[in-house]
């Protein structure tokens, strides 16, 4: 009895100590997180100051108007379920920076999507009408990844620009 009585005096005691640091870490953490989510949109648009616009998109889920361009959240569907990206465009329409929010594509095959800077390298400079396997090399064996990440490309290109991007080769009926 005496066991399970010093047992369960400290797990309350970590507990306790757990949310003490919580409470007084947590709002450094938020900060700390938002800092690093603020500078990744930066570098992604050489932007400094970042207004939230309107969607009503499919595609593009959210947006945000910089000075000279764009920071676009677009989902599409991948092999393993959806893809979040962030897409910087110029006020042009070419892409200035990708980086994947969340996704679940299979390690060591859709995943070399995001750990392969080659994929996404030759995004860069786009300005939509990307076909995976046409006019962008594909993931060999993640295709279907490979065409949901140009889809989100061509997407954000024609969000700025207003050119519709909808085309076969970026659909998949999975």
């Amino acid at each position: 009895m005496r066991r399970a009585l010093v047992s369960l005096a400290c797990g309350a005691a970590a507990c306790c100590v757990l949310a003490a640091l919580n409470l007084f870490l947590g709002p450094a953490a938020h900060a700390r997180a938002e800092a690093e989510r603020l500078e990744t949109m930066r570098l992604m648009t050489h932007g400094e100051t970042f207004t939230p616009e309107e969607t009503s998109d499919d595609i593009v889920r959210a947006a945000w108007r910089t000075e000279g361009g764009w920071l676009l959240e677009t989902v599409t569907h991948g092999y393993a379920g959806d893809i979040t990206l962030w897409v910087g465009v110029s006020d042009a329409g070419a892409v200035t920076g990708l980086c994947a929010r969340e996704m679940h594509e299979t390690p060591g095959l859709g995943q070399r999507a995001f750990t392969e800077g080659v994929f996404l390298d030759q995004m860069i400079g786009r300005t939509g009408g990307v076909e995976a396997g046409v006019n962008a090399d594909a993931i060999t064996g993640a295709t279907v990844t490979s065409r949901a990440l140009a889809k989100a490309v061509n997407a954000a290109c024609g969000f700025v620009t207003g050119v519709d991007t909808e085309t076969a080769a970026t659909t998949w009926e999975g």
